[in-house]
């Protein structure tokens, strides 16, 4: 949490002084909160609070432009792996999965990105629902598929193509608007996912894709779906506790929190089953 903060404060603020003071108002409003809340339910207020007293709605769109082309440049990297898979599916998905690696907090770091495609490949998920997630895709026609940051939209675009071959009929979510450096609409249409599926958002900036929260367009998609896809921590979190066997959440363990939770160790890949965490 104090990394993500301090990049959120950094790239919201003008100036050392400026910094200095939401930076403070930041940490008084960490401090009080509950500490049962969840990371996610935190950081939203806090987002909240830094986009109106800076004015700054999307203070990460730089490094989610520079996310979104370093990921394409990544492409040939993923087919080389996926060349060498027996099971095309299995493989996509290992695929959209390595670009959870793509966040705020790998920036900079591309070495990271490399390493993380290297280990879902060749260690694959930790834990692994890919069986059941194979067997409720076959007998399936809608998937609705909940993205998660800029960047890794980008390697999303091998599973959701893969998925369209397949004649499976997608929907794509991204945030309705910035929250952090999550996927956007116009990350969709610079992966190119507009030929092969339609696109909702959950009509807000928070992180984590809640359902109470989402416009009724979205929530008609959601409760249609016979197979939902959700990536990243933040998916996970808002709704690991929902007894949806229909979701599958794909993601990087990036913290101990969130590691407990999904009974793994930190850095670890994992492909869960909802209902069954």
């Amino acid at each position: 949490m104090a990394r993500v903060l301090s990049l959120l404060v950094t790239n919201s603020c003008n100036n050392e002084i400026e910094r200095a003071d939401v930076y403070k108002q930041a940490l008084s409003l960490l401090s009080k909160d509950p500490l049962e809340e969840s990371p996610v339910v935190v950081y939203n207020r806090i987002l909240n609070h830094v986009i109106e007293v800076t004015g700054k709605s999307d203070p990460f769109l730089e490094r989610k432009q520079a996310r979104n082309q370093l990921a394409k440049t990544l492409l040939p990297v993923l087919e080389r792996y996926l060349e060498k898979e027996e099971d095309k599916l299995h493989g996509a998905l290992k695929a959209a999965s390595a670009g959870n690696i793509l966040d705020a907090v790998a920036v900079g770091n591309d070495s990271l990105v490399h390493e993380a495609i290297r280990q879902v490949f060749e260690k694959g998920f930790v834990r692994d629902s890919y069986q059941a997630f194979a067997e409720k895709l076959e007998k399936s026609v809608n998937v609705f598929y909940i993205g998660d940051n800029s960047g890794e939209i980008i390697f999303d675009s091998i599973l959701v193509k893969y998925l369209h071959q397949k004649g499976k009929k997608i929907t794509f979510c991204v945030r309705g608007t910035p929250a952090m450096d999550d996927a956007l609409v116009g990350d969709f249409y610079d992966a190119g996912l507009e030929r092969y599926c339609d696109c909702v958002d959950t009509g807000g900036g928070w992180l984590g894709y809640i359902p109470e929260l989402v416009p009724e367009k979205t929530k008609a998609v959601f409760e249609e779906a016979d197979v939902i896809i959700a990536k990243g921590m933040g998916n996970f979190e808002a709704m690991y506790e929902i007894p949806d066997e229909r979701i599958f959440f794909a993601f990087k363990a990036k913290c101990d929190f969130i590691s407990q939770i999904a009974g793994v160790n930190t850095g670890d890949f994992c492909f869960l089953q909802g209902g069954k965490i």
